[in-house]
């Protein structure tokens, strides 16, 4: 299996004083990845940890508070802010939600009722999906 490098040139602005990074600087493929982490299970625990309002510090809980403090102008939708801010997991008790546009034939699903359809229409009509029979 080979690998693929990736370099990512990020500028920082540190105050050296506090040893605190202060502005980073970087390209679209460093903050795609960067973003690619809080879709781990990861997300999850930090999520975990502020409702139960456990002591979290360091790069974890820095990473969330400062996706909480994007513009929304930084992301496409409202939906993929809240995407990386409240994670779903697969561990939850209650079952999974779907939502779609009141349009008929679209056929598109959302997890998040704050998405919007291809054809424009927020997806916030919950829809009840019966389980499938799977062959082992």
């Amino acid at each position: 299996m080979a690998f693929k490098t990736f370099t990512a040139s990020i500028k920082l602005l540190i105050d050296q004083e506090r040893n605190k990074v202060l502005l980073a600087e970087a390209g679209n493929d460093f903050i795609d990845t960067l973003r690619s982490l809080l879709k781990l299970p990861l997300g999850n625990i930090g999520l975990l940890f502020r409702k139960n309002k456990c002591l979290l510090t360091g790069c974890l809980d820095n990473l969330n508070n400062s996706v909480e403090n994007l513009s929304l102008n930084s992301f496409r939708t409202h939906a993929c802010k809240r995407m990386l801010l409240y994670p779903r997991s697969i561990h939850k008790d209650k079952p999974v939600q779907y939502f779609t546009c009141k349009k008929r034939g679209c056929g598109l699903l959302s997890y998040y009722e704050t998405s919007r359809c291809s054809c424009g229409k927020l997806m916030n009509s919950e829809i009840y999906l019966e389980e499938m029979e799977r062959d082992g």
